[in-house]
Formats: structure tokens, sequence, C-alpha cells
């Protein structure tokens, strides 16, 4: 759904709430009849203050299209030689994501067009165990800045990574090649999503609650890969048909090595469809 039908169903859905308590007030007696009558009078108000702030929005949004330049700020995240395990935790909404390996010091890097937000950035660390929490507010109408809003999330690749993404309305690219990712919990609703899985780490436990109607999921041929789909009406597409399913509805691959790394993928959420690749160039 888009984000301009989503506006007008919340401002429909508030104005029959306050409307139906009007009706209720004045029906049980708590609205004098004086009241009524004004409201009655001027109801068409609220026609005229819904279509001005989408009328606002619209014009906000194409001004910031046309003559507005993005702005791109650049947020070191650095970390000690002595972390050995990082849990990561990453709140975004409205724009497009890319997480990957960072090549030196791990960083945040925010592009937008118009205002916007600083992150909010929470790093702590306590003996070689670090913390990473990085969100950013949201209004409830999504402002014009977000028509071109990107985060590009560097992470270390040599600590022991607990990823945790929550995404609302987002674009994603998501590369754990490289990185050492022993646990993905990952949450998201609409937008495209291209995960590709497998880590430096002998193990990787990924969870993936999605609605997205366009998931790809990329995994390393080598690995040994079982997924296991919880949404018993979605479809599951293997282009290359490297793996076979068992009796419980599970997916398990067929040509990996069994000394290769495991990857345990489970898959739930309002799905219809994913497709299940596999990367020949990748070892796992």
């Amino acid at each position: 759904m888009r984000r301009l039908t989503r506006r007008i169903l919340l401002l429909v859905s508030l104005a029959c709430v306050v409307l139906g308590l009007f009706l209720l007030g004045a029906n049980l007696g708590f609205i004098p009849g004086t009241v009524t009558s004004l409201a009655v009078d001027l109801w068409p108000l609220v026609l005229v203050a819904g279509g001005g702030i989408l009328l606002a929005d619209s014009l906000a949004k194409r001004r910031l299209t046309r003559s507005s330049v993005p702005v791109t700020r650049r947020h070191e995240l650095p970390m000690g030689p002595d972390v050995h395990e990082l849990a990561c935790r990453l709140q975004f909404s409205y724009g497009r994501l890319k997480v990957n390996p960072a090549e030196g010091t791990p960083y945040l890097a925010c592009e937008h067009v118009g205002p916007a937000p600083e992150p909010l950035i929470e790093q702590s660390m306590r003996g070689g165990v670090a913390s990473l929490s990085v969100s950013l507010q949201q209004p409830l109408f999504p402002s014009a800045f977000q028509l071109s809003n990107t985060w590009h999330l560097a992470l270390p690749s040599q600590p022991t990574i607990a990823l945790e993404l929550h995404l609302h309305e987002a674009v994603l690219q998501l590369d754990l090649r490289g990185l050492s990712v022993e646990r993905l919990d990952l949450r998201a609703d609409s937008g495209a999503q291209e995960i590709f899985l497998g880590s430096r780490r002998r193990h990787l436990a990924a969870r993936i609650v999605s609605s997205s109607a366009d998931l790809v999921i990329v995994v390393p041929a080598a690995a040994r890969i079982d997924a296991t789909l919880l949404n018993p009406f979605c479809r599951i597409e293997f282009p290359q048909g490297d793996f076979e399913r068992r009796g419980d509805g599970s997916l398990v691959s067929t040509r990996a090595d069994p000394d290769a790394p495991r990857i345990e993928l489970e898959l739930d959420g309002a799905l219809r469809s994913i497709v299940l690749d596999v990367d020949e160039h990748s070892g796992g």
C-alpha cells in the first residue's frame, strides 16, 4: 500500500472516530443542540483541512525533489581491537537501508534530501562485548526528506555479531558475507528485500519475519541450509533446484558438504512468495 493511501486511510479513520463520538454525544444529550447545529453548518471544514494537509505535503515533496541536493552525513562507529562480540540493533523506516562489511572503521552514512533529524546512536562496551543501537524517530506523517532517505551501515568483520533489524516501509540490501554473524533477527513489512546469507562463523541462525512482496534470499552453494517456512500459504521458489522438501515442509540443501558451515533459516510473516537462490561464487 502506498504511503499516500495510508495517510488518506488514517485521516478517514480519525474522521469516522470523531464523527461517531460526536453523534453519540448528541443522541445521549451530552452536547447542546446549538453546538450540534453549528457543527452541521461547519462540517465541510473537515474536508478543507484534510485536503490542505495532503496538498501541503505534496507541494513540499515536489519542491524538495526539484531544487534540493542530497546531503550525506557520516557517523564513525569506532570499536576497540579487544571487542570479540557485538550486539547490534537497528530501527529504520521510510527509505533504503544497506548493510555490509566495513573496510576499516565501522560507520553509518546517512543520505537524504531536505532537513532530517540526527540518528540516535548509542554505543557501550563492557570487557570484550560491545553494544550498538541505531534508530531514527519518525513523525506520524513521513516528511518530504524521506523521498530520498538512504542509510549505509558498515559493520566490523572480526567480532561475533548478533544483528537485530526492525524495518518499516524500507528497501533492504543486506550482505552478511564477510561478517561473523551468528544470529540474525529481521522484522520488516513492505519494501523490496535482498538478503545475502553467509557468515565467517560455523553456524548462522536467521529468523526473518516479513510482509514483503519482493523477498530474495541468496545462500552460499557450499553451506548446509535448513529452511523452515512457518506460513503454510507462502510459496518458496528455488530456481536452481538445489533444495529438497522434507515431510514437515522444510527445505534442506542437497549438495552441501557435511563439514560445511550450517545456516538455519526460519521464515514467517504475511508472505506470498520467496525466492531462495544460490550464490555459486561464495563458499559459505
